[in-house]
């Protein structure tokens, strides 16, 4: 035989277990009360740590920095840290990046002593520069800077990020002063351009 569910006990029952549900304080904490106050907080408390770690300092050591080439500068003239116009959204952004220039006969350059250092944290980043970098830039070559950082440290991930995005600025302004050298316009590196139209509206979005 078919049992028939009624609504209306099945109201009576879903009343009763609500009632019960009310009457319990420590529920109600729990489900409400708890939540909106603890989540906020807890956004509240993460914004500040990412905040505080964005605005900390960090540390590069540079390997070599006089093999750089003066014009472009990658470098403040002071040496101590990235030139301010290679920071495009925010110049300001240039004294969170503190440089510190090592000799190649100094222990940053011995790569065991290297990583012991970068793992007790007296760096973030370290930056090696070759001996023939300007003449390989000058030359219309490539050269190549040398990045070692620890990617399990979050610092120093961070740091690689930043300054990587640096050197992609000061890559840029070599290759202008390449391309006015030799008479080219901006576009002779970008031989084809792509365009995008999309088709759906802000509500489908």
């Amino acid at each position: 035989m078919t049992k028939v569910i009624r609504p209306g006990v099945v109201g009576a029952i879903y009343r009763r277990e609500l009632l019960d549900v009310l009457r319990d304080r420590r529920t109600i904490f729990m489900m409400i009360i708890f939540p909106v106050v603890l989540y906020p907080l807890i956004g509240y408390v993460l914004m500040n740590l990412a905040m505080t770690i964005q605005e900390k300092k960090r540390m590069v050591v540079i390997i070599n920095a006089e093999a750089l080439p003066p014009e472009p500068a990658l470098l403040a003239p002071e040496g101590n840290r990235f030139a301010a116009n290679l920071f495009s959204r925010n110049p300001q952004d240039a004294n969170l990046l503190e440089v510190s220039r090592a000799e190649k006969q100094s222990p940053w350059s011995d790569a065991a002593q290297r990583d012991r250092m970068l793992r007790e944290r007296l760096a973030d980043l370290v930056v090696i520069v070759p001996d023939d970098l300007t003449g390989q830039i000058a030359t219309g070559k490539a050269g190549n800077l040398e990045y070692v950082y620890n990617s399990a440290d979050d610092q120093g991930q961070m740091t690689f990020g930043k300054v990587q995005s640096v050197v992609e600025q000061w890559k840029q302004q070599i290759l202008s002063k390449r391309l006015k050298a030799d008479s080219k316009t901006a576009e002779y590196t970008q031989p084809v351009t792509t365009q995008v139209r999309d088709i759906a509206t802000k509500k489908e979005s």
